[in-house]
């Protein structure tokens, strides 16, 4: 999508066989300038999660969201992951942060 998630740029679909991080390509090269990338999940959508230590505090697993960063379709609508609104609508008890999406160009 564009910057503002209105204009869709670019479309592909995929399946993966399992959980974890996947490199998928696109079919076509686009050239863009500010953008948003969408991808869309059937069902729970893998997020952050909320930071955490282990029982001896020798690791730690540290997360943090911004708004702005991370967003969710809810009804036709984006909602920013980092309200405490959409962790209303999502009708969860923890703050999920970050949608687990990474793009490299």
């Amino acid at each position: 999508y564009d910057e503002k998630m209105e204009k869709l740029l670019y479309s592909q679909e995929e399946t993966v066989q399992y959980d974890g991080y996947h490199i998928i390509e696109m079919e076509e090269p686009v050239e863009v300038e500010d953008y948003a990338i969408v991808v869309h999940y059937e069902g729970a959508a893998p997020v952050e999660g909320e930071s955490w230590e282990d029982n001896y505090d020798w690791i730690r697993y540290s997360v943090t969201s911004h708004s702005g960063e991370s967003f969710i379709l809810i009804d036709g609508d984006w909602h920013d992951m980092s309200e405490e609104e959409t962790i209303k609508l999502l009708n969860i008890d923890f703050k999920p942060n970050n949608c687990c999406i990474k793009a490299i160009y």
